[in-house]
């Protein structure tokens, strides 16, 4: 599915480049549902490492080694600006669309193509969560010289602040039916931590749903509304994945280790997840929604590389994420897709489109069939 990616900037008056991919890209499945897995499993150690770079041991049952696929070339041709249905994937790239602007939310279609700037501010955008229903995304931001929510629509239009708190707030994560959001902050936190708060989703009702010692970091809500999966680390207690109920009560380790970016299945079976239980470098793994069955779907090339940030297709078949190891020059971050039973990732977004921005990273696959 190596295709080329093409840029076109729509909101805040920026101006749009695509480029024709060469060869046609192929198609993601439509089927419903993940396949059960059939590869090798084991039960993650629990440690009390932080995330890193001490690794901490567990499961990793080694996957194909992954070819990095070569970033195929590109031609600007001016063409009419993509339909928003067709943006698919949100993500965070360096993209010089508007003066002062840094990184931003960007998207584009399932195969790549129709690279989009959406949110085009001045300061750095980052961490895009789709709304349950493609309509909207949420996200964090600096350019009021603070770290708060926002949400746009999926058009890059109507950006409007939700929390306005000097403390650090970010990752939000929707509630399934779109009416709340959850999200990181450090605000009311003596010791400089992160907390998991909760709001409606137009900014009312800023609650704190739990407090750990350390940082509950990444929330994700199960679709069936009733959990929110998330990281800790740092401070006392056991780092990794856990689990807490949507009212803060009964949170529960799943697994243990320098585990982060816990990512619900669409249909509340699997999470997916990226870090590096096994060594010095992170790869995309998948585990049981009761923390069983870990197994390892990625395997970055190098010692110092990562596979990060998955995120499912709406049919559970495919995860996409973000790749430092596997582009064609060392240092370079790249969005691949891999099928959820594991095997070669295949390149979407290259870092670079005719220099017009680089680095994708933390993609968000839209729920829209």
């Amino acid at each position: 599915m190596i295709t080329v990616a093409v840029l076109a900037v729509l909101a805040a008056g920026c101006t749009g480049v695509t480029s024709t991919p060469s060869p046609p890209p192929s198609s993601v499945p439509a089927t419903v549902g993940p396949p059960t897995p059939g590869a090798p499993v084991s039960t993650p150690a629990t440690s009390s490492a932080e995330p890193s770079p001490t690794p901490v041991a567990g499961p990793a049952t080694p996957a194909p080694s992954a070819t990095p696929s070569s970033t195929p070339s590109a031609g600007a041709t001016p063409t009419p600006a993509p339909d928003v249905a067709d943006i698919r994937i949100a993500f965070v790239a360096t993209a010089w669309c508007a003066k002062g602007s840094a990184r931003d939310i960007l998207g584009a279609a399932i195969d790549g193509a129709d690279v989009t700037s959406l949110s085009c501010s001045r300061g750095q955008d980052i961490d895009p969560a789709w709304s349950p229903d493609g309509g909207r995304i949420a996200f964090a931001s600096d350019r009021d010289g603070q770290w708060d929510v926002w949400v746009m629509d999926a058009d890059g239009s109507d950006q409007v602040r939700l929390t306005d708190d000097p403390a650090h707030d970010a990752h939000p994560a929707w509630s399934p039916d779109g009416t709340r959001i959850a999200f990181e902050s450090g605000r009311d936190s003596a010791k400089n931590t992160a907390d998991l708060w909760v709001m409606n989703a137009d900014g009312s009702g800023q609650e704190r749903l739990l407090e750990m010692p350390g940082n509950e970091q990444y929330p994700d809500w199960s679709p069936d509304g009733t959990l929110i999966a998330f990281s800790h680390f740092a401070g006392t207690g056991s780092p990794g994945i856990w689990t807490v109920r949507a009212d803060g009560t009964k949170a529960r380790l799943l697994a243990g280790g320098a585990l982060h970016s816990p990512a619900w299945s669409p249909d509340g079976r699997w999470i997916a997840l990226d870090g590096e239980p096994g060594g010095c470098k992170f790869d995309v793994y998948v585990m049981a929604a009761d923390g069983r069955r870990m197994r390892q779907v990625t395997d970055s090339p190098r010692c110092g590389d990562y596979d990060k940030h998955p995120s499912w297709s709406p049919d559970g078949r495919t995860l996409v994420f973000s790749s430092q190891g596997r582009a064609t020059e060392r240092n370079h971050v790249e969005l691949f897709t891999v099928p959820f039973e594991g095997g070669e990732p295949t390149l979407i977004v290259p870092y670079r489109v005719e220099k017009l921005y680089s680095g994708p990273y933390d993609p968000d696959w839209s729920p829209l069939r």
